[in-house]
């Protein structure tokens, strides 16, 4: 039974769509009726001013219950309104994904691409999302022998068909709606105000530049969403398996619940969950890492499933290669796809607050007060001249068209056109012609570091063992555990014979005698001479946790070894060296990432066990240095946005006298300028200086900040 919201709606906020309210509406006919005849006794002016003011279409409608509405009034976070109409469907419950063979009427309706429908248990509205069981092992349970024909043609009517086809509008509907823009009516009627007084060859001149403006800002337009369409749209040939065995069949018609085959080197046209084998996933296209990512199967076990990235295969990423048969079970398809989100976020961007705006406004807004004041100053001696009705219509339009001149907007379409056509020419494309504007205003950019100021790659430069106390430039000399320790403890695969993975990975694997070997029993074993690790599983590196760990196994010894920040490996070791820390501190300061090595032995091991669970008591092996040198252009870019007085911002994951002396190298950070470092233990602030003292800081002097993220939040949250 469906709750009763009775004259009013309510919030929908959950991570995979954007914060919405809801208002529900009923159209009323006898409203809908007098509306028809205003709009038609005001010659269409009402609807024209009815389609950019919203209050004037909702009074068409009366406010109701969620159970009578038959429309939505849906608000976002950015004040941006859309009347949506509600529809319906009769379809089998199982379309969900829950066991059932009862069928219900779904309610829904759609809000920027996305469906959103009345969850039964909690009878509100939700963005439709497929329903996963509970545990890991229902999961690989649920849906190992496919669908059948009859869940299939459900899904594919609840969530539609696998695509994310981005509409274009025609030529003729984006003519009418920027010709419908009230600056261009305004120069319409200016232009009929000047050929009815004779002022033939300015009106022509104005009407062809307005003509020409605005065709060029929709061929341009036009030209960009179709850009979008065709980067967003994709369609491949795939195998699925379903209750009658594994199909080949084009993408569109996978749906939520499917088990399909991985293809190699081919875009993923879904969201999946891995449930078999292994995959290195570039995902490039969606978050800009230039390094591949390796995704692994979901575990079976009894314990409660936890949505984790490891196992996800986001739509758009490409498979570079898979290890076994990499089979997934397909959970988002569509625009309800991280890909989907991501061309929604291009179609649908966040309003720019550009003060120009606001003050083009203001400015028109006070010339027409001038307009009234001159025109009531006037009107006495033009009706003392007997101009007549029509003498003084003519007379205070003339005032208004001199007052408010019709070539603004059009100077402006046009160089916001021809701004469009040169970012085009720069490959860039632009389906929003107001962030011209507010790109032209751009006063902070925000960098990120590796790969963007700095290469990709990484170089390593020293390793200092804590069983000698020493630096070791040969890591083969160092001891045997932390060669083992540094071998072991990465995420590489091999990809065409080559090594492939994080660069720090690849730059410390590659001083290493040891022999990688992938194998169909562990994750890889490392050879050298006659010894030989195993890996039997790994946790991943997480930049929440700042660490990552292995399972290896030698001998019938299993040992748990991790690398990962300083801060956080170090507390948990048991054996720390006193001068560690003031070692850290000058290794950071010259800017070079270091990683903290640590291990112990285990007595047994399950692939449940959580990494927080065993971590505690590790042995301190050592530290790792590596030097990620800067790109060659990257100092004479920031030198050009910094004479531009664009502030420049890094944000990175380094420690923080990383980044510093990332900045100064760069140019960011003058070498004489006085810094402070700024972090967070719980609730209590700390500020320090470059040299590790803490200090208290000053407002009252300039002074450049180096901060973390979760001090950024506390400050953000506190003001």
């Amino acid at each position: 039974m469906s709750r009763v919201f009775k004259y009013q709606g309510y919030q929908i906020d959950k991570d995979s769509c954007d914060k919405i309210t809801l208002i529900f509406l009923r159209k009323d006919k006898i409203r809908q009726l007098v509306q028809v005849i205003f709009y038609l006794l005001s010659l269409g002016i009402l609807y024209e001013i009815a389609r950019w003011v919203i209050w004037l279409e909702l009074q068409q409608y009366s406010k109701t219950s969620q159970e009578n509405a038959t429309h939505i009034l849906v608000t976002t976070q950015t004040n941006a309104t859309q009347i949506v109409k509600i529809k319906a469907i009769r379809l089998f419950i199982s379309v969900l994904g829950i066991s059932s063979q009862n069928t219900a009427e779904f309610k829904y309706f759609i809000f920027r691409h996305l469906k959103y429908y009345i969850e039964p248990a909690q009878g509100v509205f939700t963005p439709v999302e497929f329903q996963l069981p509970q545990t890991y092992d229902e999961i690989h349970n649920s849906f190992e022998n496919g669908i059948n024909e009859v869940d299939l043609q459900a899904r594919l009517k609840f969530f539609g068909q696998c695509l994310i086809d981005v509409p274009v509008p025609s030529i003729a509907l984006l003519l009418t709606k920027e010709a419908s823009h009230p600056f261009f009516v305004f120069q319409v009627l200016s232009i009929i105000l000047w050929i009815v007084e004779q002022y033939y060859y300015y009106a022509i001149t104005i009407f062809v530049l307005a003509l020409g403006s605005l065709l060029s800002t929709v061929i341009e337009v036009r030209k960009n969403m179709k850009d979008i369409r065709r980067m967003a749209l994709h369609e491949c040939e795939i195998e699925v398996k379903r209750s009658s065995g594994w199909q080949k069949m084009r993408s569109r018609y996978i749906v939520p619940g499917d088990i399909i085959k991985i293809p190699e080197k081919t875009q993923l046209p879904c969201d999946a969950i891995l449930l078999k084998g292994s995959c290195l996933m570039d995902e490039g296209m969606l978050t800009g890492e230039s390094q591949p990512i390796l995704k692994e199967n979901l575990p079976k076990h009894s314990g409660p499933y936890v949505d984790d990235k490891k196992y996800m295969l986001i739509s758009g990423t490409k498979a570079l290669t898979c290890r076994g048969d990499c089979l997934a079970l397909v959970v988002s398809t569509g625009f309800h796809t991280k890909k989907g989100e991501l061309v929604r976020a291009i179609l649908f961007p966040k309003p720019n607050r550009f003060k120009f705006y606001s003050d083009s406004i203001k400015f028109i807004g006070f010339l027409t007060l001038v307009v009234l004041l001159g025109f009531l100053i006037s009107l006495r001696s033009l009706i003392h001249q007997q101009v007549g009705n029509l003498g003084l219509f003519f007379c205070s339009d003339d005032l208004i068209t001199i007052a408010v001149p019709p070539a603004l907007p059009l100077a402006m379409s046009a160089g916001t056109a021809f701004a469009i056509s040169r970012l085009k020419n720069k490959g860039i494309s632009c389906i929003s012609p107001p962030a011209v504007n507010s790109s032209g205003r751009v006063s902070i950019i925000c960098f990120d570091k590796t790969g963007t100021l700095t290469e990709d790659s990484m170089k390593l430069k020293d390793v200092w063992d804590s069983n000698t106390l020493t630096f070791q430039e040969n890591l083969n000399s160092c001891s045997e555990t932390l060669q083992e320790s540094l071998a072991t403890c990465q995420s590489l695969v091999k990809l065409n014979n080559i090594l492939t993975g994080d660069p720090q990975e690849v730059a410390i694997f590659e001083h290493l005698d040891w022999e990688f070997i992938e194998s169909d029993d562990c994750r890889c074993k490392l050879i050298k001479e006659s010894t030989e690790i195993k890996v039997v599983h790994m946790y991943q590196f997480s930049s929440s946790t700042k660490r990552m760990g292995i399972i290896s196994l030698k001998l019938d010894q299993l040992s748990l070894h991790m690398k990962g920040a300083p801060e956080v490996i170090l507390p948990l070791c048991i054996n720390v060296p006193s001068s560690v820390y003031a070692n850290l501190l000058s290794f950071s300061q010259t800017g070079n990432r270091v990683l903290a090595c640590a291990y112990k032995s285990l007595n047994s091991f399950h692939p449940s066990t959580q990494l927080e669970d065993i971590e505690k008591g590790l042995i301190f092996l050592g530290l790792i240095l590596l030097h990620n040198p800067l790109k060659a252009e990257t100092t004479d870019t920031l030198s050009i946005l910094l004479d531009a007085d664009i502030h420049c911002v890094i944000s990175t994951g380094d420690a923080l006298l990383t980044a510093l002396a990332v900045g100064k190298s760069c140019g960011i950070i003058d070498s004489g300028e006085e810094i402070i470092l700024g972090s967070n233990n719980e609730d209590e602030i700390i500020w320090e200086n470059d040299q590790g003292l803490k200090i208290n800081l000053s407002i009252n002097k300039p002074q450049g900040i180096v901060a973390t993220g979760n001090l950024l939040e506390i400050i953000k949250k506190t003001k």
